[in-house]
């Protein structure tokens, strides 16, 4: 795995803690116009995560004959444990607790469409949430999958055509579609879809080292106007001032790598990037028991700011340790079996 790029994923994660912390437990009422600013745009950190995804499958998927099937099955194996795991753990905490995870809907009709990643509409919201709120990200994640998947269907020498074409057509049909306010497809109507492009495009270059002669200075200037561009952005013009300035943060990074070096903090950070998907799935069924406690308690939101931290980076290694871990360990050894069972046959056809 590329140093960078995990820590990005890091910041990209954290980020998103803190503009949930923000938000669920202080409303955005923060001390000063320029911290609630960074606390909305710290909410972003999904574009960056979806621009990571791009270029992580296109990775994956360049540098290894891999199959549609097998494709699919990792892709089932990474995602849905964990997410499974968070979003019924929210089904319990809601039935017994209720109204401890604010806008968690947790009927039948819910639950199921969100473990299918069906978009579904949440009437407390109005908009298509699942029953795991956060989860919403990966209705988009799933979507990439498919498009992907479909093209590796297509011969090896059309695959990196197929992984940007496909996502674009798919992009513009479920928009075509999403122009009847009253279909699902209304979810899809966005131009999310297009940063995992952004990240597959990034990938081919990288493969081919069209960033080799990106110096330091000119990485870190890029990271600096990126930032301020997310920072000045309008969400009506998400694509241009979020989505290309996270894929250029991403560049930036990859520009960095060489420069990382090995120490302490970076394999921290570097270890936070592993965690970061168990981080995002967790937050914010802590983050809202927290600030239930701090409600009927009466305890200083502020100083539960630390608890929250503590308890998500604790959940998170647990999560990766315990979920996320073994079920990428029982995947690969059904793979080395199967693969020596062909091998075994071929050998004895011979």
């Amino acid at each position: 795995m590329i140093k960078s790029i995990q820590i990005l994923r890091a910041l990209a994660a954290w980020a998103v803690v803190y503009h949930h912390i923000s938000q669920v437990m202080f409303q955005w009422s923060v001390s000063s116009k320029l911290m609630h600013t960074i606390a909305l745009k710290a909410g972003n950190g999904v574009d960056i995560f979806f621009v990571i995804s791009g270029f992580i499958i296109y990775k994956s998927i360049s540098k290894n004959n891999i199959t549609p099937t097998s494709f699919a099955l990792n892709r089932m194996v990474r995602i849905i444990p964990a997410y499974w795991f968070y979003t019924l753990l929210v089904v319990v905490i809601s039935y017994n607790f209720h109204g401890v995870i604010p806008f968690a809907e947790i009927g039948l009709n819910n639950v199921l469409k969100s473990l299918a990643f069906i978009p579904v509409m949440n009437q407390q919201i109005g908009w298509y949430i699942p029953t795991l709120t956060v989860g919403w990200t990966l209705n988009f994640e799933m979507l990439f999958y498919t498009c992907v998947f479909i093209s590796l269907l297509f011969p090896e020498n059309n695959k990196t055509f197929c992984c940007v074409l496909i996502p674009l057509v798919v992009m513009n049909l479920f928009s075509w579609l999403g122009n009847n306010e009253s279909t699902v497809f209304l979810f899809y109507n966005d131009e999310l879809l297009f940063e995992f492009v952004m990240g597959v495009v990034i990938a081919i270059c990288y493969n081919n080292g069209l960033f080799r002669n990106i110096g330091v200075k000119t990485a870190i200037t890029i990271s600096v106007l990126s930032l301020i561009s997310i920072f000045f952005s309008n969400e009506s013009k998400r694509l241009l001032q979020i989505g290309i300035p996270c894929a250029a943060l991403i560049v930036s990074a990859l520009c960095l790598e060489k420069n990382i070096g090995n120490s302490t903090i970076s394999r921290i950070a570097s270890k936070l990037g592993d965690w970061s998907y168990s981080t995002y799935l967790s937050h914010v069924i802590i983050i809202c028991i927290i600030n239930k406690l701090c409600d009927i308690y009466m305890l200083d939101k502020l100083l539960m700011v630390v608890p929250i931290i503590v308890l998500i980076l604790l959940s998170s290694y647990l999560s990766y340790k315990y979920i996320e871990v073994p079920c990428g360990l029982i995947l690969k050894r059904k793979t080395k079996i199967k693969k020596n069972l062909k091998l075994n046959a071929s050998n004895n056809c011979k």
